[in-house]
């Protein structure tokens, strides 16, 4: 009926609109409510385990950061992690 829409990039809301919007064409006013399930980080620099790892809703990425992604030996905190501002 609606088809693949592309949500890439935008926000909950704006998701939320678009699909709204595009649901509007076949039934009069739908009421469209758009949750994260999953989403995924990219972590690098001096960590341990560096790579493209899936977290859950209700995750929070700082705290996942410092129980699976420990510094590596010698690196200071507050060093370069790829997290930004490093």
């Amino acid at each position: 009926m609606v088809g693949q829409v592309s949500l890439g990039g935008l926000t909950l809301e704006q998701a939320q609109s678009r699909l709204t919007e595009r649901i509007a064409r076949f039934l009069r006013s739908p009421a469209v409510t758009v949750e994260l399930a999953r989403f995924s980080i990219l972590v690098t620099g001096a960590v341990r385990s560096p790579g493209q790892y899936e977290m859950d809703n209700g995750s929070l990425v700082m705290e996942a950061i410092t129980r699976r992604f420990r510094l590596s030996p010698g690196t200071r905190a507050g060093g370069g992690s790829g997290l930004g501002g490093g």
